[in-house]
């Protein structure tokens, strides 16, 4: 609704729920010969923790790098938490080394 000799503006926040493509991997095409190179590896608008801690579980694209981890959500009493980790992909042995 316009009032007038006020100005609207739309202020950013906390966004809505988005759904990014999540790969189910199985043992039938989990070598595939098409290569995955997702940007955003996983992605779940509803994580909840217990004593302050989750456990998330994901399929990394096939790029062999280092990728970052950002954590952000909002308590029940409104608090904004972020945090952020990060983890390697290692070329030699292709295992995921969570540092």
């Amino acid at each position: 609704m316009y009032i007038p000799g006020t100005i609207a503006e739309k202020l950013a926040g906390y966004a809505s729920n988005r759904e990014f493509y999540s790969p189910a991997y199985t043992r039938d095409n989990i070598h595939s010969e098409r290569p995955d190179h997702r940007i955003v590896q996983y992605w779940d608008p509803n994580i909840f923790t217990e004593n302050r801690k989750a456990s998330v579980s994901f399929y990394t694209s096939d790029d062999i790098t280092r990728y970052k981890i950002y954590v952000e959500g909002i308590t029940n009493e409104g608090k904004i938490c972020v945090g952020t980790a990060s983890f390697e992909v290692d070329k030699v042995n292709e295992q995921q080394l969570v540092k």
